[in-house]
This record gives structure tokens, C-alpha cells and sequence, in this order.
């Protein structure tokens, strides 16, 4: 619950902190104004930059530098199906001049691309990619002091359940030190996606030595979160939206007019009214967050084609399926308890890759 809303980074008078006791509808302008920003946030670094953006890099990467026969590759394909068309589609109809996004959001494709290059250049592998390091550097990780959290409870449950697969695959395939650093498919994968830009991708944070995988444990740390991005990552930001975006008074991507610059004036509905969109605007918003919402790959685990068919992976996926299970029966119970449920991770729920 918000307890105080400044809308500007900046003191100055006419920049109000809002509060609860404020007149009804000048707290809700309040409220529906950090709502937009927040959502421009999310369409554009949350949902485009950091799930099909990023992991782009990866798909590219390991079709340039791995063989097919590779176990890392046979790993890591099922979870990057219709990924390069996907995101493909999604760059052009929703960053091009006149796309959906130029018309649909709160300063169109100028402010999308600021966003995108701005938090580009503070977003880490090893922080803000990897779900602990994540939880721990947002400062919500403790249970007892944030208790009500469904995407922390739940995708910690999925990371570590992804975490122990990936880590039966990686160390049978890596029983002896020399297997990995003689391997120089896997080295010269994370060397490009290490490398900065234009000789490589230019991921920062990847935790590995130098720009070379040195034992099985920075392997395991870039496999897991990379499967977890490419599922639980994309789902989380991605198949709420319609939820969220679908009425513009409860999480607007495009407001009118200017934010309110004083606590004290006391709004009226029609002052609210001004500031919501266009019919079109709410109907098109509408549209692309259902969308968008819609799910398109079997469900984590199930693959349509199984590219992983010798000693090692296969008792590991029998495994990783019968965690899934566990944890479905735990989300269901703890759905049961919540105020409001939280479907978006469940694992049958949950895609393998980003299909949409």
C-alpha cells in the first residue's frame, strides 16, 4: 500500500508529496500518474529489454558457437523456440516510428528508446538477472519482513528446482576439469557474449574469469539463470499485462495533460477523465496486453521436440518434471491462502521459452 507518492526526482514547490489524506481523486491522479510511469518502465526495460532482448544474445550466441551435438546446446535450444522471430516481430511493431508503442505510450517511441538505452546501461547479469542476487539487492528477500510476496515465493521454488537440473547435466558432462576448459565451443560462447560491443554482445556481469569459463560452477550460474529468464522471467512481466493494462484507470500506459503539480487543489471526476486516453487508445492498449498475454510453448519441462537424449539428461529431466509436480501442489496450496491468487508462474502454466 503507498503511503507517499513524489512524482518528480527533484524538491521544488511545485513538486507535492501526495498522500492518502489528500482530496479522493487528487490521490488517485497521484496514483495513476507513478502507474504510468512505472508502466512505460516495464513495457519497454522489464518485459522487451531484459527477457527478449537479452536473451536474444544467448540464442544468437549458441547457434553461432555451439554445434548442435553439443550438451549445453541441447540444454539450452527448447528454451529458445520461436525466441529470434519473436523478438524480431516485436522490435519493428513496437519501436518503429508509428508502431504501437510511438502511439500508444506516454511519449511515444522517443521515451521507449531512452528507456531502452538508459537501462542498458545498468542492467547486470549477476544482479538484476540472477533472482537471489535480485531479491537481495531490491532488499526483499527476507520473508519475515515483506511476507507477502507471491513472485519471490514462488519463482525461488522454480530457480531452484531449474538450478539442481542444470547442475546434473553441467557436472555429468563436466566430470574432469579439462573437459571444460579443453572445450572450445563453450569457451568461445561466452567469449562473445562477454565481448563488448561490435565484436561481441557485451553482457555485463556474466560471472566467469576473464572471459572463460574456469570450473562448473560459473557454468551452472549462466545456464540456470538463463533458462529462468527465458521462463519464469518472461512469464512474470509478460502474461499479467492484461490484467494490468486492460483498464487505463488502474495501470495507464498513456495519460494526457501533465501531472499534478499541487496536493492541496481537490481533483474532481472530470479532472480524472481529462487525463485517461483516447477510446482508441484504450481499446488498441487493451488489445496488445491481451495479446501479449497469451501463452504459445508447452509448459516448462515438456518439450515439443526433446533434444536431449543420452544418460545424463534424461533421469535429469525425469527429475526436474517431478519437482515441477511438488511445486504445483505447493502454489496451489499457497493460492488457496492468498487474498489473491497468483497463477502467473504456475508450472503448467509456465512456457519454456519466450513465445510471444
Amino acid at each position: 500500500m503507498p503511503v507517499a507518492i513524489q512524482l518528480f526526482q527533484r524538491k521544488s514547490d511545485d513538486n507535492p508529496v501526495f498522500l492518502p489524506t489528500n482530496a479522493p481523486y487528487t490521490w488517485m491522479l497521484a496514483k495513476m500518474y507513478f502507474n504510468n510511469a512505472d508502466a512505460c518502465i516495464h513495457e519497454c526495460a522489464s518485459q522487451l529489454l531484459f527477457t527478449h532482448l537479452v536473451l536474444e544474445c544467448f540464442c544468437v550466441a549458441s547457434h553461432r558457437r555451439l554445434s548442435a551435438s553439443h550438451p549445453i546446446f541441447r540444454l539450452l535450444e527448447p528454451h529458445y523456440q520461436f525466441m529470434i522471430t519473436t523478438t524480431h516481430l516485436a522490435t519493428s511493431v513496437l519501436l518503429d516510428p508509428g508502431s504501437l508503442l510511438d502511439n500508444l505510450m506516454t511519449g511515444g517511441r522517443k521515451v521507449a528508446m531512452e528507456i531502452l538505452l538508459r537501462s542498458w546501461k545498468e542492467w547486470r547479469f549477476d544482479v538484476n538477472g540472477t533472482l537471489p542476487k535480485d531479491m537481495e539487492a531490491r532488499g526483499v528477500e527476507n520473508q519475515e519482513v515483506i511476507f507477502n510476496y507471491p513472485y519471490r515465493d514462488d519463482a525461488m521454488l522454480i530457480y531452484t528446482a531449474i538450478k539442481a537440473y542444470v547442475t546434473t547435466i553441467v557436472q555429468g558432462h563436466y566430470d574432469e576439469p579439462e573437459k571444460l576448459t579443453n572445450d572450445w565451443e563453450i569457451q568461445d560462447w561466452i567469449k562473445e557474449l562477454v565481448t563488448p560491443a561490435p565484436l561481441g554482445f557485451g553482457i555485463k556481469g556474466i560471472p566467469i574469469t576473464g572471459d572463460q569459463f574456469t570450473n562448473t560452477n560459473e557454468v551452472i550460474e549462466v545456464i540456470t539463470t538463463t533458462i529462468f529468464i527465458c521462463s519464469v522471467g518472461h512469464a512474470a512481466v509478460n502474461f499479467n499485462q492484461y490484467d494490468e493494462y486492460a483498464s487505463p484507470l488502474r495501470y495507464p500506459l498513456f495519460l494526457r495533460g501533465q501531472p499534478p503539480k499541487s496536493a492541496q487543489i481537490e481533483l474532481t471526476e472530470s479532472d480524472i477523465l481529462q487525463h485517461l486516453p483516447s477510446k482508441y487508445i484504450a481499446l488498441e492498449t487493451a488489445v496488445l496486453s491481451q495479446t501479449l498475454s497469451t501463452h504459445g510453448t508447452t509448459s516448462l519441462g515438456y518439450f515439443s521436440e526433446l533434444f536431449q537424449a543420452d544418460p545424463i539428461s534424461i533421469p535429469a529431466l525425469q527429475k526436474f518434471r517431478q519437482t515441477l509436480k511438488e511445486i504445483e501442489k505447493t502454489i496451489d496450496i499457497k493460492n488457496e491462502e492468498r487474498k489473491a491468487k497468483y497463477p502467473y508462474l504456475h508450472p503448467t502454466k509456465l512456457p519454456n521459452g519466450i513465445p510471444i
